[in-house]
């Protein structure tokens, strides 16, 4: 299949394959971030702590969606490929 590929689809598979890899970081992301929260919890401070889980929270948000954001153009480009 992919011998009979043109310049647009070999571009096409470039990018899917880099945003697949992409896609594949967010997960190390989560588990450092979630070390992050949960070294927030050994302070004393119970605001700081509110602070940094909120912050944390974001955080966390914005690796989802992107994640979300990056698989959706690496399937799409996949999919028109092939």
């Amino acid at each position: 299949m992919y011998r009979f590929a043109d310049r647009n689809d070999l571009v096409l598979i470039v990018l899917g394959v880099t945003f697949s890899f992409a896609t594949g970081c967010g997960f190390p992301f989560f588990g450092y971030i979630w070390g992050k929260v949960t070294d927030s919890y050994a302070t004393t401070d119970k605001q700081s702590t509110v602070d940094e889980a909120a912050h944390y929270r974001d955080v966390f948000l914005l690796i989802g969606a992107g994640t979300l954001v990056l698989g959706w153009i690496s399937f799409t480009c996949w999919i028109v490929v092939g």
